[in-house]
């Protein structure tokens, strides 16, 4: 930066400060003073002395659910957070990064959120340049306070404006993990080299060591908890949406032109490998039933697999592309069956509760599983059979076999209702934010350290100086 545009930085937030004070506007004033005093701008004492008169018990009672990427799957939990705040009446915003990594072709927002009703805000950072991330992170922080934010995923970009968060605004700050990132790293090893990439091993190794510097943590499943510890928050649905309804089953067969006797197999996600779709596909292929129709609803990140399962002889299959946030209920009504064959030898699957079985359970859906232990605890649940690759093809046959329409579903809503629906788990929430005695905050600690955050750079060094519990 220039002297020239260090001092424009420097003067014109300091000018913004004077207007709003003159305004009685001493929020506004606030913010602008916290940007003057990171540019490098000089202590006033006057406009300090005024600020902590009047901003102390300033920071709006409101909750955001920050994703740490806009651009794929990983905001989908962020957003089953953000609907069970909201179902429990608090006033929530949504929230967190894009990372963009070609300049040429511009990320856009997941497409099932983006086609939604749901409002959001993020900002965006180069994933080439982790250093991007900081200042564009204290500008938001700085124009977006809340009391309490909770983190969906330990990623580098949840890490640091968490801890932002907690030293601007004296949040209080919830960490989830849904998944163990650790799984998703290219060599496991306990060194990894420096990297100037937000995506590189590097990163998701570090913010992973980083978990336990947060006030309060949940997890999706078990499996997780035993690792992380926290409170279980599964992948929830509304119940006063999600429902068994045979009405709206025939109606989106009709719109979809599906037949109302074919026997649809549904997944409905992010088509991968380790979820097990090759195995399914083999399955039907091998029982040779016309009425089997095998519906893949969503956009396959590696084309090679969709010509792969295209390559299996004798089974009949439908594509659809990714479909609206809103609309899952919709897509979930045509099944009768749900597959959920993860790769039992995947350290991801081994961590992961797929979201759709939770939506194949509450709309009634028979459900084929493999154990792991993410979702052994389901042995007990009413529709829900526990299978291999081995005997996923005796299952199948067995089940066509029976008078499936006359299962009473009743006892499986049951079970979700008891299990996975924001009904239950909304006292589960309000718990958690009850217990973290939020108090106003001090002012003169946030201006203490914006003052510090002027002469840091990088991310490294902030870490280095802030990346610890304070618990």
């Amino acid at each position: 930066m220039s002297l020239i545009d260090k001092m424009v930085s420097i003067l014109f937030p300091l000018k913004e400060v004077k207007k709003h004070i003159e305004a009685n506007d001493f929020r506004m004033a606030y913010r602008h003073y916290l940007h003057y005093l990171y540019f490098g701008g000089e202590y006033s004492s006057s406009i300090e002395q005024l600020l902590l008169n009047k901003v102390s018990d300033d920071v709006p009672s409101k909750i955001a659910v920050s994703s740490w990427d806009f651009s794929h799957n990983a905001v989908g939990r962020a957003t089953t957070l953000f609907d069970l705040y909201r179902y429990t009446q608090y006033d929530v915003d949504l929230i967190g990064c894009m990372i963009q990594n070609n300049a040429k072709n511009h990320k856009k927002v997941w497409q099932p959120l983006n086609d939604s009703q749901i409002i959001y805000n993020f900002f965006e950072i180069n994933q080439a340049d982790i250093d991007d991330l900081l200042p564009k992170a204290i500008d938001f922080v700085i124009k977006n306070p809340y009391s309490i934010v909770h983190f969906s995923k330990p990623r580098i970009t949840n890490i640091i404006l968490g801890i932002l968060y907690r030293h601007i605004w004296g949040a209080k700050i919830i960490l989830d993990i849904d998944d163990e990132e650790l799984a998703f790293l290219k060599e496991k090893k306990s060194n990894f080299e420096y990297s100037n990439n937000i995506k590189d091993d590097y990163w998701t190794n570090y913010s992973v060591s980083l978990y336990d510097i947060f006030d309060s943590i949940t997890v999706s499943n078990p499996a997780l908890q035993h690792k992380y510890g926290g409170t279980i928050i599964p992948h929830i649905r509304n119940e006063k949406i999600f429902y068994p309804n045979q009405t709206l089953k025939a109606q989106n067969r009709e719109k979809y032109s599906i037949n109302q006797t074919d026997k649809v197999v549904l997944f409905f996600g992010t088509p991968k490998r380790h979820k097990g779709l090759l195995e399914t596909a083999k399955a039907i292929s091998q029982i040779g039933c016309q009425e089997l129709l095998f519906l893949i609803v969503g956009d396959f990140p590696e084309l090679a697999l969709k010509e792969e399962l295209l390559a299996i002889d004798n089974v009949r299959y439908m594509f659809l592309p990714n479909q609206p946030y809103d609309q899952a209920k919709n897509i979930v009504a045509m099944g009768d069956m749900c597959i959920l064959m993860q790769d039992e030898h995947s350290e991801i699957a081994r961590y992961q509760l797929p979201a759709k079985l939770i939506d194949a359970l509450a709309m009634g859906l028979t459900v084929f599983l493999q154990k792991t232990p993410a979702t052994e605890h389901l042995i007990s649940a009413p529709n829900i059979y526990f299978v291999n690759q081995n005997n996923l093809g005796e299952y199948l046959k067995h089940y066509l076999q029976q008078n499936n329409d006359s299962q009473n579903s009743a006892s499986q809503y049951q079970y979700f209702l008891e299990n996975f629906s924001a009904k239950t788990y909304s006292p589960v929430i309000d718990k958690i934010v009850n217990d973290l005695n939020i108090s106003s905050y001090d002012p003169k600690k946030s201006f203490d350290f914006i003052r510090e955050l002027s002469n840091i750079g990088s991310v490294k060094k902030f870490l280095e100086n802030f990346g610890k519990n304070e618990n």
